[in-house]
Order: structure tokens, then C-alpha cells, then sequence
């Protein structure tokens, strides 16, 4: 799944970003930085900011927690490493969902 945090993600405590749903991209994106042609907005750039991995923060499936709306979740990127969550704040066309990072005892800002 895809998502567009146009402010960047939530680095400290306190964050809280809007991320917006767009269409899924293929993992060959994963290597990808530029202008994506089509899509349902029209062209848009392309910026992949941290490479790693994610691991499920609940006891529930992450496909279950997508499709009701609310996923937790831990990243242990190149730059991003900590305990997230995402909750689903506008359905349909214009699907937004607020990404936060939660308060644990390594997080701190990067400036």
C-alpha cells in the first residue's frame, strides 16, 4: 500500500501528520525517484525517503486492521525506527489517514 505524507513522516513524540492513500506502487519503486506520469491526481513526484522494515504492532492482522481502519505498527528503516500507528480519518476518493508516532523511550526528533 501506498500513502503521501506531503509535511514527511512523524519523526518526534509529538507528530502527527495526514497521509494520504494513493494508488498502490509496484516494489520496483523501491529504487524509483521522479515523475510518475498517470495516476488518479495526475503526474506527481516520487521520493523514497527510508528503506527497511515494518513489523505488525498488534495481535491483529495487519489486513484486518487496514480494512477497519487502524493499524500499529513498528519501522526499523535507515532513518525511521520506532512505534507508529495509522487510523483511517476520511474514507472514499480522498482517503486520509492520520500517521502518528508513538511515545516510547527512543524517540526523539531528527533535525
Amino acid at each position: 500500500m501506498s500513502w503521501k505524507i506531503s509535511d514527511g513522516p512523524a519523526i518526534g513524540p509529538t507528530d502527527q501528520r495526514m497521509a494520504r492513500r494513493t494508488e498502490d506502487h509496484p516494489l520496483e519503486y523501491a529504487t524509483f525517484e521522479g515523475i510518475v506520469p498517470q495516476g488518479r491526481r495526475g503526474p506527481d513526484g516520487v521520493v523514497v525517503w527510508d528503506h527497511g522494515t515494518y513489523a505488525n504492532g498488534t495481535r491483529h492482522d495487519m489486513a484486518k486492521g487496514l480494512a477497519c481502519g487502524h493499524v500499529s505498527f513498528h519501522l526499523r528503516g535507515d532513518k525511521l525506527r520506532g512505534r507508529y500507528a495509522m487510523t483511517r480519518i476520511r474514507e472514499g476518493e480522498e482517503e486520509t489517514w492520520l500517521l502518528v508516532r508513538r511515545p516510547e523511550e527512543h524517540a526523539h526528533s531528527y533535525s
